[in-house]
């Protein structure tokens, strides 16, 4: 019975993965062609674009990002707890709809947003992107 399950579990595994691992091994070159099997595409990826000012890039908007959201939600929460005004409670069950909303909504509608901003770069070509 525990060796059916470990066979179905160990199927299961490699029809997930198994796509995954796959497309990993075999990259598609730039030009288009034939795959072949190994990591140099990948390689000239990493040759063509400057991967640490990236990584920089996301290293500072993340920082930035987490600590403005802790920022103003301790102000929030210090508001809510200690002081009393008129629209407390409107207020209070405003902040906590806009938290119950999953992130997966908004989604389409931020990147209809970013698309469509005219002083959108692009860090790989130093062109400027259509906002169509």
């Amino acid at each position: 019975m525990r060796a059916g399950r470990v066979l179905i579990l160990v199927i299961a595994t490699f029809l997930t993965l198994g796509p995954a691992i796959w497309t990993s091994i075999t990259p598609k070159p730039p030009g288009g062609g034939e795959a072949e099997v190994g990591l140099s595409a990948y390689r000239d990826v990493f040759d063509r674009v400057d991967y640490a000012l990236l990584f920089w890039n996301t290293v500072l908007v993340t920082g930035l990002v987490a600590v403005g959201q802790m920022f103003t939600a301790a102000l929030a929460g210090y508001v809510f707890a200690r002081m009393e005004f008129r629209g407390e409670t409107l207020l209070f069950g405003v902040v906590l709809a806009t938290m119950m909303v999953p992130m997966q909504v908004t989604i389409v509608p931020v990147f209809m947003l970013i698309r469509g901003m005219a002083s959108s770069r692009s860090t790989t070509t130093g062109t400027s992107s259509s906002a169509r």
